[in-house]
C-alpha cells in the first residue's frame, strides 16, 4: 500500500514538474 502511494507521489510531482517547465517554454516563446 505504501509502496503504491510512493509511486503515485513521484508520478504526480514528475507531471507537475513537466507542466512548469512546459509553461516555462510557452512564456519564453510568447516574449
Amino acid at each position: 500500500m505504501l509502496a503504491i502511494f510512493s509511486y503515485f507521489g513521484s508520478l504526480s510531482f514528475a507531471v507537475i514538474v513537466i507542466l512548469t517547465f512546459y509553461f516555462g517554454l510557452l512564456k519564453i516563446k510568447l516574449i
